[in-house]
């Protein structure tokens, strides 16, 4: 199960790295997606708190995630690739959503909006 991308002790998140407790609404996910894809690439983990606490997800929750990516995907243009997987952490499973910068044309979200990283936040 696990890639070994992610390794203890956290680090904090920042330009490249996005924490999420539980699943959120697609088009705030869009956000952070079309954010990275416009910068440098980066990765969002979902079950991780913004401290960097591990939680970890229940296989319900596994499963609300990747209908959100599937959906935050639908809102935006282009489509960017990405990468979602799951690691397991101290015996948590978290999902991990990697995304690279775009090689193509800047990724806008569903109202026309083109995000980008700034430190630790998605902004337009």
């Amino acid at each position: 199960m696990s890639n070994n991308l992610i390794s203890q002790p956290l680090p904090p998140e920042g330009q490249s790295l996005e924490y999420k407790l539980r699943s959120t609404r697609p088009e705030i996910l869009a956000r952070a997606i079309a954010a990275f894809a416009n910068t440098e690439g980066g990765k969002i983990i979902v079950g991780v708190n913004d401290d960097g606490l591990v939680v970890g997800l229940t296989e319900e929750e596994i499963g609300k995630t990747q209908i959100a990516v599937e959906k935050a995907l639908g809102f935006l243009r282009p489509c960017p690739l990405l990468n979602l997987h799951l690691e397991e952490l101290d015996g948590k499973n978290l999902m991990v959503i990697e995304v690279p910068k775009t090689s193509v044309a800047p990724v806008l979200t569903e109202n026309g909006r083109f995000y980008v990283r700034r430190g630790a936040v998605s902004v337009f």
